[in-house]
């Protein structure tokens, strides 16, 4: 599908064949590695790259006098026998598992939305996405590939306010 406003999209891959107009969808697949950002609008959109999989949001943080969100990791469920163990990981990763992923993604306002690239903004009406509260501003972007135990292996990105909390605010 064409965007409605008939700007010119680039893109590489091209999930209606060859020859067709690009699409944001083909945009998103044009994403290598784990994480990649793209210019939606005036802002950004943050793109999980590899498969797709189950994914959780967890915040964290304190700045100033007062408890305040400055970041969080999203959890992306590779393998694992429950949620109790996917937690129990998350629990036990040591801090020399983050890879600084080179990133800073620019959060305008929010909630953020979570949702799979194929779907559109009716995807917002039902329970096919994941509402995120962060604070304006510019976050940095680490990825963990982590595998806990045998039966449990997660990828993790974590966002860190740039301008606000301490290292021990940061897991």
């Amino acid at each position: 599908m064409s965007p409605p406003d008939e700007r010119l999209i680039e893109a590489t891959f091209r999930w209606m064949g060859p020859g067709m107009p690009a699409t944001d969808y083909d945009r998103a697949c044009d994403v290598e590695g784990y994480l990649g950002l793209l210019d939606i609008g005036a802002g950004q959109g943050l793109v999980l790259g590899d498969e797709p999989g189950s994914t959780a949001w967890q915040s964290f943080g304190t700045s100033g006098d007062r408890e305040e969100v400055t970041g969080g990791i999203l959890i992306r469920w590779v393998y694992a026998n429950s949620e109790a163990d996917v937690m129990a990981a998350v629990d036990h990763l040591p801090a020399s598992m983050w890879v600084d992923d080179g990133l800073e993604f620019s959060v305008g306002r929010e909630p953020l939305y979570l949702l799979d690239a194929a779907c559109d903004a009716s995807c917002l009406d039902d329970d096919d996405h994941l509402t995120i509260y962060l604070p304006s501003g510019r976050y940095t972007l680490a990825t963990a590939d982590f595998e806990f135990e045998v039966h449990t292996r997660l990828l993790l990105h974590r966002l860190v306010w740039m301008s606000g909390g301490t290292d021990s605010d940061i897991p």
